[in-house]
C-alpha cells in the first residue's frame, strides 16, 4: 500500500478490508513520532483473519493509548473519542490500571499539546468538549461494526476520566 510522509507521521492511505460482519470497512495505520512512547516496549496485538495465518503487530501500551485518547478528546471533542473513552474504561483497561497507571502520564501527554499545556480548568474544557462530542456522536459512525450503545451509556462513562483531571496541575489552573 501506499505510504505517505507528513512532518512528523507515516501513514497509509486507506486500506480497504472487511469487517466480521462483512461490511467493507477502511482503515488507516498511522504511524506517529512527534514524541517518543511513555512506555516503548508497548503490547502485542494479534489479528486473527478467517482462512489466514495471524498477524502480530507491536502496539502502544493500553494505558499509554488511553492517555492519547483522553488528550485526543481534549483537543478535538470527537463523538468517535468519547466513544473509544467508553469502551477503554468498560472493556479494555483494568481498574488499578485506570486508576493507579494512567494519571502519571498525563502531565506529559497534555505538556506536548500547547492548547493543553496552556490551559487552566482541564476540567472545564472536558465538559465543553463533552457536549460537542455528543452532538457528533449523534452524526458520526463510531464503530467499524455493530450498533453503537446510546449516548447515554457512553455518556456515563465520562465522568471517571474527567476525576482524572481534577489532580493535572497545567497553565497554572487545576
Amino acid at each position: 500500500y501506499e505510504l505517505v510522509e507528513q512532518s512528523t507521521r507515516l501513514l497509509t492511505k486507506s486500506l480497504r478490508c472487511l469487517a466480521v460482519s462483512g461490511n467493507q470497512v477502511d482503515l488507516r495505520i498511522e504511524i506517529n513520532w512527534s514524541e517518543a512512547p511513555i512506555r516503548p516496549s508497548g503490547e502485542m496485538l494479534t489479528i486473527q483473519a478467517t482462512d489466514r495465518d495471524p498477524v502480530q503487530l507491536r502496539v502502544m501500551h493500553r494505558v499509554e493509548r488511553a492517555a492519547e485518547k483522553l488528550r485526543a478528546f481534549l483537543d478535538r471533542g470527537f463523538g468517535g473519542d468519547a466513544y473509544d473513552l467508553y469502551f477503554l474504561r468498560t472493556r479494555v483497561l483494568t481498574r488499578s490500571q485506570f486508576q493507579d497507571e494512567i494519571k502519571p502520564m498525563l502531565p506529559i501527554k497534555f505538556g506536548n499539546v500547547a492548547a493543553l499545556a496552556k490551559h487552566s480548568d482541564l476540567r472545564q474544557l472536558f465538559d465543553e468538549q463533552t457536549r460537542q462530542a455528543e452532538v457528533h456522536y449523534a452524526s458520526s459512525n463510531v464503530v467499524i461494526s455493530g450498533t453503537p450503545p446510546a449516548w447515554s451509556t457512553v455518556a456515563a462513562a465520562l465522568p471517571g476520566w474527567r476525576a482524572l483531571l481534577g489532580e493535572i496541575r497545567m497553565g497554572g489552573g487545576r
